[in-house]
């Protein structure tokens, strides 16, 4: 058997014991192996997968998905086999303010701090779950499990309410484990996740005032050209129709002036062509 890579060597009542460990995931899930007996008979023992919440760095999913960051939500990849090891304990998300989390120790973080509070704390505590609500089934590539921070917008009366951020800033987040007696371990912070920026349609100035010299010059321009086309529109109508009219009046001129005359010579043509008797006295 192929001795595998070994992270740490220490014996055992005697016996060589070799930790291999072979990661399987993102950021934190690690498969350990414990091998006994000497090197030259390597058997596997015993196979177990090893939490790493330590090193677990929280982030917005890597897919495509419409909706990922919004003006006041984001999405979470959801933490896969980290938390087993503390199923009974309950597990936080903590949202803060960017340019604090520096200043938040394992104290601050070990008492839950509810969302009303956000404003004078700058950080709060949502999305209490239990370890054993992070399990180890997503193995199927074609789903993916996500939080979404900020989707309760009715709080009133909820405790640590996973409400709306604030519009345009930008957070950091991490997941705590806690127990009876605080803080038990906790993942790292998050890299920033800067909210959309979104201005309301109130505080938009559209008097003319705000608008450039050139899109006024263009603006005047293009009402002076259209002036004209219609100026020259209306002319172009009138004056064909006062050459319709004046054809008109011509043609009736000409029937009543030409009538009488191709009258007079036809009856000159009879005349001519008739012959008239004469009585005898």
């Amino acid at each position: 058997m192929t001795v595998p890579q070994c992270l740490k060597a220490r014996s055992i009542n005697r016996s060589l014991v070799l930790f291999y460990s072979q990661k399987l995931g993102e950021n934190s899930q690690e498969q350990v192996w414990i091998y006994s007996s000497s090197p030259e008979r390597l058997q596997p023992v015993l196979g177990f997968f090893v939490s790493d919440v330590p090193s677990y760095v929280p982030a917005i999913p890597n897919k495509d998905i419409i909706g990922n960051v919004t003006s006041t939500t984001f999405l979470l990849s959801q933490p896969q086999c980290i938390f087993d090891q503390y199923s009974t304990n309950e597990v936080w998300l903590v949202v803060a303010l960017w340019n604090v989390t520096a200043y938040l120790n394992d104290k601050n973080l070990s008492v839950p701090v509810n969302h009303s509070e956000f404003s004078s704390k700058t950080f709060y505590h949502t999305l209490r779950v239990f370890g054993s609500e992070f399990p180890c089934n997503n193995t199927n590539t074609s789903t993916l499990a996500i939080l979404r921070v900020g989707s309760e917008k009715d709080c009133n009366g909820t405790s640590f309410c996973n409400a709306p951020l604030p519009p345009s800033g930008s957070y950091q987040v991490k997941f705590v484990v806690l127990n009876s007696s605080g803080l038990v371990t906790a993942t790292n912070w998050s890299n920033t996740i800067s909210l959309k920026k979104v201005d309301n349609y109130s505080t938009i100035d559209t008097s003319p005032g705000r608008r450039s010299g050139g899109m006024i010059v263009i603006t005047t321009i293009l009402s002076v050209l259209l002036g004209i086309l219609l100026a020259c529109s209306v002319a172009s109508m009138v004056i064909g129709s006062k050459n319709i009219m004046w054809r008109e009046t011509l043609d009736t001129e000409k029937v009543i002036l030409e009538g009488p005359r191709k009258n007079q010579e036809s009856f000159r043509k009879i005349s001519e062509n008739t012959y008239v008797p004469q009585m005898r006295i």
